[in-house]
């Protein structure tokens, strides 16, 4: 009798501890070096903090693409996926450019402190969760991999306005989204070729360069564009013609992936599990934004080293994109009054935040600019 006891208290206990297994679809992996790093984090952390265990997948192994991945988690198919918001296909234009502002923050945008700021506490989180709330089951959502600004992108030599503004030939440039549409107000001019999504992109850009059919390309920031473009890529870019890597994170100051959940999904989670996800979202956010941006700074000097040229974009370039950025979320606003939604919540955040924000701070430039020579940046962008 005395055994069957302890025997049935260690089967309880055992029973007890297991964990809850779920499964998580990724649109990045868990590979070293990507934004797998970050599904990785939100993994170990979550698994750390509660008796969840994970097993992540990739949407091929549901048999579909990236721009799925949300309706599945919003339809009930999958319970749980991380991906790139701005890419998703609702089905229609209107109802996708809606929520693209998540994805990319937005040109000359919010930084990663104001855009978390907003997004939490200032009233982000509940606009983009109203947006998404007729698809299917709808969906709780949450930041989960903070990455830094993305490069202004890589150049076939040095930029100036006068060459944007060529007509003969006109300049010929891979890019996408809102930055797109920001530099064809701004520069008319300008021919464009659309961003292939996801690492197909890759072999898009060198090819495009190969022909001549581009002569510049945006893709991500630093780590990634060395890891893809010099150090894997053979011929790499540089051999294709690329001299100047143009850092200027305008078009993209700050990228947010997201965690979505099937609402229906979660909320038969008890509120113990809930938070338990919502603080492994927070500290991989976290996370993830401090691993990447120490990692930038290393990969330009790796660009550096290899003889490549890394400049910033000129002041009237930035002036000519500022005054075009404005026209266009302005155009898109008057057409679509979600979208409307999100750019005045963002306005009304940065009309309380901006004098904090500007004016208490001292300004980087002022303190790297004056510090003595100990302080000197390793790279040159002059």
């Amino acid at each position: 009798m005395k055994l069957f006891i302890t025997l049935f208290l260690f089967i309880t206990f055992v029973s007890t501890c297991q964990g809850k297994s779920i499964e998580l679809y990724s649109a990045f992996g868990t590979e070293p070096n990507t934004l797998g790093d970050g599904v990785q984090e939100f993994v170990d952390q979550l698994e750390d903090i509660s008796r969840f265990q994970v097993r992540v997948k990739t949407p091929a192994d549901l048999g579909i693409g990236q721009a799925e991945l949300l309706q599945n988690v919003a339809n009930g198919t999958i319970d749980m996926a991380i991906f790139v918001l701005n890419i998703q296909d609702r089905g229609s234009e209107e109802l996708n450019v809606e929520i693209d502002l998540y994805g990319e923050s937005f040109p000359l945008g919010l930084q990663l402190e104001e855009y978390l700021s907003w997004h939490y506490d200032g009233g982000g989180l509940a606009i983009l969760e109203d947006i998404l709330k007729n698809d299917g089951d709808g969906v709780v959502i949450l930041p989960v991999i903070a990455a830094p600004g993305q490069s202004a992108g890589m150049f076939k030599g040095e930029i100036t306005k006068a060459r944007l503004e060529a007509t003969s030939p006109p300049f010929k440039m891979r890019t996408f989204g809102f930055g797109q549409l920001a530099m064809q107000e701004a520069f008319p001019n300008m021919e464009f070729r659309n961003a292939v999504p996801g690492l197909s992109g890759i072999a898009d850009i060198l090819d495009g360069f190969e022909t001549g059919d581009i002569e510049a390309a945006e893709f991500v920031y630093p780590q990634v564009d060395f890891d893809a473009f010099m150090s894997s890529a053979n011929p790499n870019i540089q051999q294709l013609g690329m001299t100047h890597y143009y850092i200027t994170a305008w078009q993209s100051p700050v990228t947010v992936q997201y965690l979505a959940i099937n609402k229906r999904f979660f909320n038969r989670l008890n509120k113990k599990r809930q938070n338990q996800i919502r603080l492994a979202a927070l500290a991989s956010t976290q996370n993830s934004h401090s691993r990447l941006l120490l990692k930038q700074g290393e990969s330009l000097k790796d660009f550096q080293d290899a003889g490549i040229f890394i400049r910033t974009l000129p002041e009237d370039i930035l002036t000519e994109l500022l005054g075009a950025t404005e026209i266009v979320l302005e155009n898109i606003a008057s057409d679509n009054p979600r979208f409307n939604e999100v750019l005045n919540s963002v306005k009304s955040y940065v009309r309380t935040q901006n004098t904090w924000l500007t004016d208490s701070h001292i300004d980087r430039d002022f303190r790297y600019n004056n510090w003595s020579t100990d302080w000197t940046s390793d790279i040159n962008t002059n």
